[in-house]
């Protein structure tokens, strides 16, 4: 590493790989090539943290040759959009770097660096590239993408063989990505992404009964009778969306058909719907993790009502039907 090469890692760590696109096809072009002139090497690392949440994809890596290079591309774009650096925390960062020069880190020493920066400063802090040592040592070939995406390769190389009109679901526990997952799949595919908690069981239905069976607690007569027809002949479909804020349902949602539908939320995969998705996702998530998660987005009493009552419910619902071991994939 040179210092040039420090100085970009710090800048994709705030700025990510945005200032490479000009227009998608553009920078589509410019993958393809580089794909062609980057041969695989084995054993290579799929991915590197640069921090910031965002990561390096190794184009040399095996597991990125599973997805074509339009996918890989779109990943590029989308997490490019979500990029809002800050030229205050750029040059925050860029001091940090300059102690840890100080501290001996790296190879070159801070008064190099000093160097570097005044003429970088006097530039207007621009897009860095790779030193001629760093390019001759390590042949980087990669593309900064959001590290959200990194789970989800093995799932968008499934979803990418799978026939036109078919259906993914994304069960799970509670605060275990399953919403955040959809939503990038959805982007990436451009396709509609239907929500269980949008059939959340009414009041009338909550009987001890009911609420005692597992997966009881979803309106899974209503997703039966709404959803499923409509997904299983390919065909437009409607359906009500709960409003827990009123307790019945207030509005409702139109679903085109398209190429691809996800269904996400605990309860998706319930065996009343019968095989109806032609891929099967279960996210996963460490108890202690989960409670964080909850706290932190919800506060102290939805976590006690998550933990006293809807959890064990999810579990036992997991459990009974082994909903975990029926899936094609299990994100942790």
């Amino acid at each position: 590493m040179r210092v040039q090469d420090a100085v970009k890692l710090v800048y994709q760590n705030e700025f990510g790989g945005g200032h490479l696109i000009t227009d998608e096809r553009a920078s589509l072009e410019r993958l393809q090539a580089e794909m062609a002139a980057t041969p695989l090497r084995s054993g290579a690392a799929l991915t590197e943290p640069v921090g910031g949440g965002r990561v390096r994809l190794n184009l040399a890596a095996a597991g990125c040759r599973e997805i074509s290079p339009g996918l890989l591309n779109r990943i590029f774009v989308l997490s490019s959009a979500g990029s809002a650096g800050r030229h205050e925390r750029f040059v925050k960062k860029l001091r940090t770097l300059r102690r840890c020069a100080e501290e001996g880190v790296f190879a070159f020493t801070s008064h190099e660096l000093d160097v570097y920066l005044r003429s970088y400063e006097a530039a207007g802090f621009p897009p860095v590239h790779h030193s001629d040592a760093y390019r001759a040592a390590c042949s980087p070939a990669y593309r900064v993408i959001d590290e959200r995406f990194v789970r989800l390769l093995p799932v968008i190389a499934a979803a990418a063989r799978l026939p036109a009109g078919s259906v993914l679901a994304i069960d799970g526990c509670a605060a275990s990505g399953k919403t955040t997952a959809a939503q990038l799949l959805g982007e990436l595919f451009c396709c509609p992404v239907i929500h269980m908690d949008d059939f959340f069981l009414p009041a009338a239905l909550r009987t001890p009964q009911r609420l005692g069976e597992p997966g009881g607690n979803i309106h899974y007569e209503r997703f039966a009778s709404e959803v499923l027809p409509g997904l299983r002949m390919g065909q437009a479909l409607s359906y009500r969306v709960f409003d827990c804020s009123r307790g019945c349902c207030s509005s409702s949602r139109e679903i085109l058909p398209a190429a691809l539908h996800i269904v996400e939320g605990a309860y998706s995969l319930h065996p009343r719907f019968g095989d109806y998705c032609a891929l099967r996702v279960f996210c996963h998530i460490a108890p202690e993790k989960q409670k964080k998660r909850i706290l932190a987005r919800s506060g102290p009493e939805l976590l006690k009502a998550f933990t006293g009552r809807w959890i064990p419910m999810e579990n036992r619902y997991f459990e009974h039907y082994g909903i975990r071991e029926s899936c094609d994939f299990v994100l942790c």
